[in-house]
């Protein structure tokens, strides 16, 4: 709803009175007048072009978007990072299936298995072979029909 549209002293229907401000900052002349909601609405894409910094900043490096990844599977699975560094050393920083070593290809970085009936954390895997279980259902049986197909 636009704030033009409305009188000054409307109460809205989320409960915002609009009233009108004179805007400036130390040493400046004042600025157009301003009501509540134009305020409002400067203050949350403010905050929205803040956030989307920080976001893009933490993608952009690689080191950032690897310490976010793993402290999101460790609160997901209710981990500990020495519990997951353990992991990681027992199996030789390589995925529990196919051996491959992480972090060799852009696909190899380590995703937490889990039992989806138990949530019980099984170990860690590449993304490949996670996918792979998951499509499969984590199903013995349909593993094993898999692998007669296969053969």
């Amino acid at each position: 709803m636009s704030s033009e549209k409305l009188p000054v002293g409307t109460v809205r229907a989320d409960g915002m009175v609009l009233h009108r401000y004179r805007i400036w900052h130390a040493g400046e002349t004042p600025r157009a007048w301003w009501t509540t909601l134009e305020i409002h609405e400067r203050a949350k894409q403010k905050h929205r072009d803040r956030a989307i910094a920080r976001q893009k900043a933490i993608q952009d490096d690689p080191e950032k978007r690897a310490r976010r990844n793993k402290n999101y599977q460790l609160w997901q699975y209710n981990l500990t990072s020495e519990q997951y560094d353990n992991m990681l050393y027992r199996q030789d920083f390589k995925c529990a299936i196919c051996k491959t070593l992480f972090g060799t290809e852009k696909t190899t970085k380590p995703h937490v298995d889990h039992c989806h009936k138990t949530n019980r954390v099984r170990g860690l895997l590449c993304g490949g072979c996670n996918t792979g279980i998951g499509l499969l259902k984590e199903n013995p049986e349909v593993l094993r029909n898999a692998i007669t197909y296969i053969e």
